[in-house]
């Protein structure tokens, strides 16, 4: 009997071991697939602050002169010139990226050798009083410029 007694105390703790170690592994892998799911939000974020913060930075760089929407080659772009150098930067979609390129101004844009800013297919600009709107895929950035920023151009 006394042996009998020890066999089912054996297999009592056996399976509370295995309870045990069953809870461990899902509680594990549990908290890894609730990290993973939070890092991921947290790079989104951080993806969409770091776009729409750039097209700010870029309208309110100190040797922004003047910024314009003008249709090159079939496309909606957003010119900022650079200063008094007859060059500008410009922001437009191409093949489904928002990307920017360094040209003279009134110069063909090109597309292959722009810098891509990031995967994007929306690209609207508005103009509301002293507010230039721009909008992505990623979320609407305002900028409120002088008005001797925003010009339309002739």
């Amino acid at each position: 009997m006394k042996k009998e007694s020890t066999r089912q105390f054996g297999f009592f703790a056996i399976g509370i071991a295995a309870m045990f170690i069953g809870g461990f592994l899902m509680l594990v892998v549990f908290g890894a697939t609730s990290y993973q799911r939070t890092v991921d939000l947290q790079d989104e974020n951080y993806h969409t602050r770091e776009v729409l913060s750039y097209l700010a930075t870029s309208l309110k760089a100190d040797q922004a002169t003047q910024v314009y929407e003008e249709e090159i080659d079939g496309r909606q772009v957003l010119v900022i010139h650079a200063g008094d150098t007859g060059y500008a930067n410009r922001i437009y979609v191409n093949d489904g990226n928002l990307v920017e390129d360094f040209g003279k101004i009134g110069s063909h844009l090109d597309p292959e050798n722009a810098s891509v800013i990031t995967v994007n297919e929306r690209f609207e600009i508005r103009h509301v009083n002293n507010l230039l709107v721009i909008s992505t895929d990623e979320g609407d950035v305002k900028v409120n410029v002088r008005n001797d920023e925003v010009n339309a151009h002739e």
